[in-house]
């Protein structure tokens, strides 16, 4: 906690285990137990809004900060595995986006639209055999934290070798594959919440400017058609 709380500033993410943990208490007094809904909002919650220790109070982090750490499946941990529909409903409740699911009830009432996303330690690990073969993890993670991109569009570009150069960039960026005649192109860009951060009409061949933009990952949509995905690296 001490390390966590001397690097606040420096942090970009931080992801919380609320798995293997048995039962915790949340700032409401109230004790939680884990693979439930309420154990996920409650747990959340007290990394954001900061909580008491022997050592005194714990200032919590902003939800920008936050990502919720699970298992990707029942064999990926010892305990607390929580299946996808529960998990949905409290991102949702987290982010302002639904019912609360459970008894917890959170303090800031509004939610947490900015709360940073889901992540688990194996990054297929939901695909692997004894998990089912399937990416259920990556569905849900996509459907609570990236709405922006429709069912179908993922490798649209590939099929018409739409790139992007230079990526990484850290300046400027350019389009290779459109047609030289696209002299009216909408060019939208997204952050890893889903966020616009970008809009601009241009044509093909201009280079589109990204210096405002901080290190990250960001999604690149062409006409609300074509998704490319763009790497910042100043």
């Amino acid at each position: 906690m001490p390390l966590i709380h001397a690097l606040r500033n420096e942090i970009d993410i931080i992801s919380v285990q609320l798995y293997n943990s048995g039962t915790i208490y949340g700032i409401d007094g109230n004790i939680y137990t884990q693979g439930t809904a309420d154990f996920i909002v409650a747990l959340t919650e007290a990394t954001i809004q900061g909580f008491n220790t022997t050592g005194g109070f714990f200032t919590g982090l902003p939800a920008s900060k936050v990502a919720v750490g699970l298992p990707a499946c029942n064999s990926a941990a010892g305990g607390g595995y929580t299946d996808t529909a529960t998990v949905a409903a409290a991102i949702r409740y987290l982010k302002g986006e639904g019912p609360q699911p459970g008894t917890y009830t959170l303090t800031q009432t509004a939610g947490y639209p900015d709360l940073r996303g889901m992540m688990t330690w194996s990054i297929n690990w939901d695909a692997a055999a004894n998990c089912g073969g399937v990416y259920t993890f990556a569905q849900n993670y996509r459907d609570l934290f990236i709405p922006i991109v429709p069912d179908g569009v993922y490798n649209y570009s590939n099929q018409i070798n739409l790139s992007i150069f230079p990526n990484p960039t850290s300046k400027y960026f350019i389009f290779n594959g459109l047609p030289l005649n696209s002299d009216h192109i909408l060019v939208q860009i997204f952050d890893c919440n889903g966020k616009l951060v970008l809009q601009k009409q241009g044509s093909s061949n201009e280079h589109i400017n990204i210096q405002s933009l901080h290190n990250g990952i960001y999604l690149v949509r062409i006409d609300q058609k074509y998704n490319l995905k763009l790497m910042v690296q100043h």
